[in-house]
């Protein structure tokens, strides 16, 4: 009788073995699986399979086991357990290579512990820091958007004031006066009295 002890997570595969010693005789044998939850020998074990060299056939094979026929006829008999649960395929695995006048036991025993897990507060950080950069771009975005309305708007209101300034007409002085009004011209008083007294002297000549 062989034994060992396998601690395995979970949700893989898990191979327990069984070969058999190279002096037994892989003629005419026959191999069995058997389990027991429990290390209590008043508790009777469940069988798993049975292969029969003979004929070459597994029978009553459990759902979640498995094996290869091949290698059996070369005295490997090891389990494949396909995707086991802590609790139901935790206990003892027993092998039994049996021929005419041998036997070879060989008994194991499973421990499934449950899968390794991420620490979700880990994972909590790592979401809060992708937010953070997010919201630091959108914010950044936000004020260049503003940055560049507010460009333009100051833009705007100086083409504004440019365009007034040039539609203003331009004024002139007041030399010419009013338009539309006849210009009057205002002779110097000295003017016409020398004209006066010319004129009065020609008169007194004529009379003369």
């Amino acid at each position: 009788m062989e034994g060992a002890d396998i601690v395995d997570e979970s949700g893989g595969s898990v191979l327990v073995p069984c070969v058999a010693p190279k002096d037994f005789t892989l003629q005419n044998f026959t191999l069995s699986w058997t389990f027991s939850p429990s290390s209590d020998p008043s508790v009777d074990p469940s069988a798993l399979l049975t292969y029969d060299s003979r004929t070459r056939q597994t029978s009553m094979p459990s759902e979640g086991v498995e094996l290869d026929q091949e290698q059996v006829l070369l005295g490997n008999g090891s389990l494949r357990l396909l995707s086991p649960e802590s609790a139901e395929n935790t206990g003892h695995y027993t092998c039994t290579f049996s021929a005419l006048q041998t036997r070879h036991l060989v008994q194991t025993w499973v421990n499934i512990t449950a899968p390794h897990t991420v620490p979700i507060t880990g994972h909590k950080e790592g979401e809060l820091w992708v937010v953070a950069v997010v919201v630091g771009v959108l914010a950044l975005l936000v004020i260049a958007i503003l940055l560049c309305k507010r460009r333009a708007r100051r833009s705007k209101q100086r083409d504004a004031v440019i365009e007034d300034t040039e539609s203003q007409p331009m004024h002139t002085g007041q030399r010419s006066g009013v338009i539309g009004q006849p210009m009057h011209t205002v002779k110097p008083v000295g003017a016409s009295t020398v004209e006066g007294s010319h004129l009065t002297e020609n008169l007194k000549d004529t009379c003369t």
